[in-house]
């Protein structure tokens, strides 16, 4: 059986939409801040989905922090975010732990349990 994908996410106390319909040639997924949601590209394999997914789960951690207004980071500013703001979100999110830790067969791309 598939873990489903997540839906609904908790990002540092701000709940986002996580949306799977997106259809746009130049990028495989988008944030956007002003309606909290996250979209990723439905179509693409599994494995792909993931981690387009976490990507777009870091741009909304950055929209949630003081670190919004900023488009470069130095180390130690990409280890705090990682090590101070992603940990919360996975702590907040069970179910997208789960999903990101699904055993996605890399050559048939499907989901297994």
């Amino acid at each position: 059986m598939a873990v489903k994908r997540p839906s609904s996410l908790k990002i540092l106390g701000q709940k986002y939409d996580a949306k799977y319909d997106y259809n746009d040639d130049d990028n495989l997924g988008l944030t956007v801040e002003e309606t909290s949601t996250i979209f990723v590209r439905g179509n693409l394999p599994e494995n792909k989905i993931i981690r387009v997914l976490m990507h777009e789960v870091t741009h909304a951690i950055l929209n949630e922090t003081p670190f919004s207004v900023r488009k470069r980071f130095d180390v130690e500013e990409v280890c705090d975010i990682v090590g101070f703001f992603l940990i919360n979100v996975l702590k907040d999110n069970p179910h997208l732990v789960k999903y990101v830790l699904t055993d996605v067969d890399e050559d048939t791309d499907s989901q297994t349990k």
